[in-house]
């Protein structure tokens, strides 16, 4: 896995609780979906808390290991690796 650390448009669902889940993301001009979570966990980084979510995306029907992070005080998605 390549570390990328870029912003990245994605869409994103939350439920009544205010969970949020990603669904598909863009990136390089690729289009990233089908998302399945293995992990999701919380962290604060540099007293900005963030959401990290472990995730399994398919693109051109090939699966590719990613992580995704949110951050909540800038409501900015970010492509940590893939």
């Amino acid at each position: 896995m390549k570390v990328y650390l870029k912003k990245i448009n994605c869409l994103a669902w939350s439920n009544k609780e205010g969970n949020i889940e990603p669904i598909r993301f863009d990136f390089k001009g690729k289009t990233y979906g089908h998302i399945q979570i293995l992990y999701h966990t919380t962290n604060k980084i540099a007293g900005n808390p963030q959401h990290i979510f472990g995730c399994i995306a398919e693109c051109n029907n090939r699966k590719y290991e990613c992580e995704l992070r949110y951050e909540v005080k800038t409501c900015i998605w970010y492509l940590y690796k893939i």
